[in-house]
Parts: C-alpha cells; sequence; structure tokens
C-alpha cells in the first residue's frame, strides 16, 4: 500500500490472499477488506509443500476492517457473501452493510442459488454488533440516496422480490413494477436523477 502516490510502498499486513479491498469513502486510513481462509485454497489445489496447511478447518469468505491502512486488522464477520461502506448522503459512511450466511460453521456455500440462510445485515461497531435489516436478503446495492435488496419469495421456484429504502434502511417497501412477474434477479440500470430505472430478469 502506498500514501505518497507510489514514491514508497508497505506490505499489508496479512497471510491470506486478498479478494477484495474497498477504501472509506471519506477516511484515507480506512479500508475494509476481505479473503477467503487458507483452507479454501488448500481444498481447490491442494497443499502446498513445506506449508502447515491441511484444509481441515472451514472454508469461508471472512470480513476485516483496517483504520490504520493495513498495520492492523478487526474481524468484521465471517461467512461473507457481499458488503458495502453505507452512504454519505444519510451520514452512514462508517455503517458497513453485509450479505452473510446465518450458519456459521463447516464450509460456505457458493451462492449460485438464492438462498434462505443468507441475510442482509448491517454493523456500525466494526462487527462488535451486526443487526439484521432484511431476513433472507441475498444481494444488495447502495446507490444515490437509495439502497436496494433482493430478497428470496420462494426457494422451490428461485423467485425474488426487490427490498427498496430512501432513508438509510429505517424503512423498505416492495418495488412496485408495471405488471406481477415471476421475479428472478436484477439490473440496476440508473438511480442519478432521484428515479429508479431498473431491468427485471422474470420467467422460466
Amino acid at each position: 500500500v502506498t500514501k505518497d502516490g507510489g514514491v514508497t510502498w508497505r506490505p499489508l499486513r496479512q497471510d491470506s490472499t486478498i479478494h477484495t479491498f474497498m477504501f472509506h469513502k471519506t477516511r484515507p486510513q480506512w479500508a475494509l477488506l476481505s479473503t477467503w481462509t487458507p483452507s479454501c485454497e488448500v481444498k481447490k489445489y491442494g497443499a502446498k509443500a513445506g506449508t502447515a496447511k491441511d484444509g481441515s478447518s472451514p472454508c469461508n469468505h471472512v470480513l476485516y476492517l483496517t483504520k490504520d491502512l493495513g498495520k492492523t486488522f478487526q474481524l468484521v464477520s465471517s461467512y461473507v457473501v457481499q458488503f458495502s461502506w453505507g452512504d454519505v448522503a444519510h451520514k452512514q459512511e462508517d455503517r458497513i452493510y453485509l450479505t452473510h450466511f446465518r450458519q456459521k460453521k463447516g464450509d460456505q456455500p457458493r451462492l449460485y442459488l438464492w438462498s434462505k440462510e443468507v441475510d442482509f445485515s448491517f454493523t456500525d461497531d466494526g462487527g462488535r454488533n451486526v443487526k439484521t435489516l432484511v431476513p433472507q436478503g441475498n444481494k444488495f446495492l447502495v446507490s444515490h440516496n437509495f439502497l436496494f435488496v433482493a430478497m428470496l419469495k420462494d426457494t422451490t421456484s428461485q423467485t425474488v422480490k426487490l427490498k427498496v429504502s430512501a432513508d438509510g434502511g429505517k424503512d423498505f417497501s416492495d418495488a412496485k413494477l408495471p405488471q406481477e412477474l415471476e421475479e428472478k434477479s436484477y439490473s440496476i440500470l440508473d438511480t442519478s436523477e432521484g428515479a429508479v430505472m431498473l431491468h427485471v430478469n422474470h420467467g422460466s
């Protein structure tokens, strides 16, 4: 990591392979970092010669917070699917939103299908207290004052419904579409003008 435009560099104190690194929107020393636990690599590729990794511990996606640009890290949550910083417009820039598996044991399933075991949650204190906002909320987007969450509707048909909040997650409403559809997934195309342009994948 560098603080002087690349003149000097300092390694992050993180042994595992970094999956995602997300800077804070207003605090230059803060960032979120995610990594898959070492056993994931062992189970996928096999143990490397000369290492003590045996793949016996659970494979899962772990989220950390640093407030000193990678010198130290604190655990936010394990079994994480997705994460993001909160919305500056609602003065929630220090909030961490995440979707994560409710069950914290065994190998983490890959989210190829919508799951009833995943919740949409947030923390305002770096993971010490994690509160659920939308049970069975699998995927989400923070965009231009809006908070969108795809919530599982039916496991068998793999349908979802879109929950929308315009007040930083205090209240959620179901997105009202012009006609009833068997909603499978969504693409948020634009929210920059205060209105939402939405593409809905539907049907079989």
